[in-house]
Order: C-alpha cells, then sequence, then structure tokens
C-alpha cells in the first residue's frame, strides 16, 4: 500500500486471504515518496515466490501501474479513498486507465476484499487446496444470501399477520382471457402470497387508493382502473394547459 493510513481498507484483503488459505506479506511502498524501494520491490517480487501483487493507493494513486510496468506479475490495483482523494475518482481513475500492455486489474472503490479474492483464484490455478477454498467461500455466500432471504420472509410474514387486506384482482393477460391475484397490502405496501405473483411499481404505489374502491370480495378490474389513472392525469394536464 502507498500508506500506511490506506491499513484499514487494506486489511479486508488480508483477512479473506486468511480465510482461503492464501500465505501473504503486507507492507508500505509509496511510489511517490519512495521510487526506489518501489522498483526494488516490484522487481525481486517474483525471485522471492511472490505469484500476484495487490496494490492499495489513494489520491495521485501510481503505486499499481508503475508496479505492474516492473513486473511480468499479475497486478490488482484496490483504488482507496483517502483523506487527499477527490471522492475517490482520482484514485479509480489512476489505476483504471492504464495503457495497453501495462494491465491492472482494478476492483471497485476500497474493495480491497475483492482483491484478496480474486488474488486467490489466479493462484488457485495451480493450486487444488485454494480450489477447495474458494468452492466452499462462495457456497457459504450463497447459504447467507438464502438464510436472509428466509428471515425476511418469516419477518413479513409476522409483521402483516396483525393488519393484513386480503384484496382480489382481475386482470387480463393477453388472449388467454382472465388471471387472479392474491395480494396482501399493509400500511402501503405490498406483500406478495405463496403464489409468487408479482405486480407493478405503480400499483404498489395505488395500493391505499385501490383498498378504498373495493372489498374482500369483490373482482377488480386492473385495466380500467390503470384506464382511469391515466385518464385523470390527461384532464388534470388539459385543466392546466387551460387555466394558462
Amino acid at each position: 500500500m502507498g500508506s500506511k493510513s490506506d491499513l484499514p481498507v487494506m486489511q479486508d484483503a488480508a483477512d479473506v486471504l486468511t480465510e482461503l488459505g492464501v500465505a501473504y506479506e503486507i507492507t508500505v511502498v509509496s511510489a511517490h515518496r519512495t521510487p526506489d524501494r518501489m522498483f526494488t520491490y516490484a522487481r525481486e517480487a517474483a525471485g522471492r515466490g511472490i505469484k500476484v501483487i495487490i496494490a492499495g493507493a489513494g489520491g495521485a494513486a501510481h503505486l499499481p501501474g508503475m508496479v505492474a510496468s516492473l513486473t511480468h506479475l499479475p497486478v490488482i490495483g484496490v483504488p482507496v479513498k483517502s483523506s487527499n482523494s477527490i471522492d475517490g475518482w482520482d484514485s479509480i481513475l489512476s489505476i483504471l486507465q492504464m495503457p495497453n500492455g501495462i494491465p491492472v486489474a482494478t476492483v471497485a472503490l476500497n474493495a480491497a476484499k475483492n482483491a484478496g479474492i480474486l488474488a486467490a483464484q489466479i493462484i488457485s490455478t495451480a493450486d487444488e487446496a485454494i480450489v477447495k477454498n474458494l468452492i466452499d467461500f462462495k457456497e457459504n455466500l450463497k447459504k447467507k444470501v438464502e438464510e436472509s432471504a428466509e428471515e425476511m420472509k418469516t419477518e413479513n410474514l409476522k409483521s402483516v399477520k396483525k393488519n393484513e387486506v386480503p384484496v382480489k384482482f382481475l386482470t387480463k393477460v393477453g388472449k388467454d382471457g382472465l388471471h387472479y391475484f392474491n395480494l396482501l397490502a399493509k400500511t402501503g405496501q405490498v406483500i406478495f402470497t405463496s403464489e409468487g405473483y408479482t405486480t407493478t411499481t405503480a400499483m404498489n404505489n395505488d395500493m391505499e387508493s385501490i383498498k378504498k374502491h373495493v372489498t374482500e370480495d369483490e373482482h377488480f378490474d386492473l385495466i380500467a382502473y390503470k384506464e382511469n389513472l391515466k385518464k385523470k392525469v390527461e384532464e388534470s394536464a388539459e385543466e392546466m394547459k387551460v387555466s394558462k
């Protein structure tokens, strides 16, 4: 990294590499303040057994590109939103816009974790143990998302239990006739039933208005309702035009 102040960001790369079973070293090499150190580090890295270099820098972030120009090893650049950064864009563009022939694999702003994962994936092409760790890591990501989805589903059902308002909608589906939508409405939000039907954002916004016009046992012609909304907007526009 270009400065010790970048460590809070770059630590994410170290942590995920540890999780994936990849050995690493971490140090400070400034492209501007210690150019000789940068030249030596980049040129000797391969000979010391390093396989990938992750270089993080902020501001005028020249470290990743300069290191890439001095070694045949793959270099992953991490743009850091530092104290002197122009909202991170200077860091991003300094690393991203490399000339042809000197590539730097650039991750998102402060995304050192992704840099660590990418480094592990590169190394895994010659290490089956890391391949297994990566597969387990990604399966765990999948599991967390599925668990979160299930938790949200459970919480949503609990939150609407006392206030659920069943509303039946009848709408046309192409030339095949009619299709029923069973929705639960609460505080203007649409909660979908187990049938898994979806609806439009516009319809979500109209829920309170719709509930005033229908009861649980009524059929509501959604297409007609939408046409009526359109008509009202057109009438309002015409009224404003006349008033001018």
